[in-house]
């Protein structure tokens, strides 16, 4: 055989390879939804099985909606009345409980027109509803219910089409959505009303502390995980002049946020990139503390291009004295430009002193470079202990955070300073 021949069959090999991978990835990651639906007793097959290839039609959505609403077993109730004439007697209850809620229209007064394929579109402005989020009053729109989901941290910014596997994703990143205007999650509300297998629950992590596998820290966390891009002045964001990349993750839905002092200080402008790729600018410092390092940001709910105003998933800061030597932890940042890169490692030394800080640091073995600055270190339950800021040049798995705990000890109720106030306040480390 030639050698551009050997060159052409390989390159053949390569293409079919890179083809068939990404349809492999999810469909085990909507195989691993629907089987974690399942346990918890929110997802229900058919004699087929799940079929996660086929797409959903609006009857079926809005069961599991109603399902994952706590509403199974409740929906039948006086004054349910719908006047649809096209519901099957299986739907019925479950159609005019969503109806009165609120949660789902009819396409005309008598029609729901079960049958028809459900778009994503449509799951999502019938699960934001189901989350306590009004379209008619104006916290999303339907238009834009993919963008305001992917931005929560539910779903993608947008499919090619939506299937039942696409719906099962979806709804297990709901488990640990917040529920407008409350402090309680989507699953604890499904908790309480005793609408899952509340051991199950506990054993997949979502109560207590049971430690989470190092993909579920992922699915859970990492949307709160953003891109922070630098520019040295306004104009140069105009003209896209790139000064410097980093990391930060939000710690409230309003846009409070936390990344290093020394990846923001030498900038006049900054912008936070989510990771569904909506831009957002940092409008302001509320806080900070330049001996450790930390910079608390106030990012604007408002994209900078687009319309519509968003809410943030958020991470939970453990205390101070939460962790030890030995424990497992895993970092989530931007290394070298690649967004919401994941590693492990573990916890080399609780506190070590350092020339440039002002307090002790965390020393672990959880890999991070240059951009992971600002990035969060966490514990296998997934609660933030740390924040990445340094690492060793001429050392191996030597790399320091600043304990998280700096950051509950700051004030930031009052609107703080701009940037361009703070030029030159701290100092390069990664």
């Amino acid at each position: 055989m030639g050698k551009k021949k050997i060159i052409a069959v390989i390159c053949c090999i390569l293409i079919v390879i890179a083809a068939a991978l990404p349809v492999s990835a999810s469909n085990s990651l909507a195989e691993r939804a629907a089987e974690k639906l399942g346990a918890l007793g929110l997802m229900q097959g058919t004699d087929k099985g799940y079929e996660l290839d086929r797409c959903p039609t609006r009857a079926e959505a809005l069961a599991f909606i109603v399902r994952l609403s706590g509403g199974e077993g409740r929906q039948a109730g006086p004054g349910y009345e719908t006047g649809f004439t096209d519901v099957p007697e299986w739907a019925e209850d479950y159609v005019a409980w969503a109806h009165e809620k609120g949660i789902v229209k009819g396409v005309t007064e008598t029609e729901f027109v079960p049958d028809r394929a459900v778009s994503a579109r449509d799951f999502l402005t019938m699960l934001l509803r189901m989350l306590g989020y009004s379209d008619a009053n104006g916290d999303f729109t339907y238009v834009g219910s993919l963008d305001f989901g992917s931005v929560l941290g539910l779903c993608d910014p947008q499919y090619s089409e939506f299937d039942r596997g696409d719906m099962a994703v979806v709804c297990l990143r709901s488990m640990t959505a917040m529920l407008k205007g409350e402090d309680a999650r989507l699953i604890d509300r499904l908790s309480e009303q005793e609408a899952v297998n509340r051991d199950v629950a506990e054993e997949m992590g979502y109560f207590g502390d049971v430690p989470l596998s190092a993909g579920d820290v992922y699915i859970r966390n990492s949307d709160a995980v953003f891109f922070i891009t630098c520019y040295k002045t306004y104009e140069d964001y105009e003209a896209d002049k790139v000064a410097s990349t980093s990391s930060g993750f939000f710690i409230s839905d309003d846009g409070l946020a936390v990344t290093n002092m020394h990846a923001i200080s030498k900038y006049e402008f900054a912008v936070a990139t989510t990771v569904s790729g909506h831009l957002f600018e940092v409008k302001s410092v509320p806080a900070y503390n330049v001996e450790q390092d930390i910079a608390v940001l106030r990012v604007s709910n408002v994209p900078l291009k687009g319309e519509g105003s968003f809410v943030f998933p958020y991470l939970r800061i453990a205390g101070m004295g939460t962790y030890c030597v030995g424990d497992k932890v895993y970092a989530l940042g931007n290394p070298l430009g690649w967004k919401n890169a994941l590693s492990d490692g573990i916890i080399s030394l609780a506190e070590i002193d350092m020339k440039d800080f002002g307090a002790p640091m965390i020393l672990h073995t959880a890999s991070i470079s240059r951009g992971s600055s600002g990035g969060v270190l966490m514990n296998e339950y997934g609660d933030v202990i740390g924040v990445n800021s340094a690492y060793f040049n001429k050392a191996n798995d030597m790399y320091l955070a600043v304990p998280a705990g700096v950051v509950l000890d700051l004030d930031t109720s009052g609107e703080g300073h701009t940037m361009k106030q703070l030029v030159g306040m701290g100092v390069w480390r990664i």
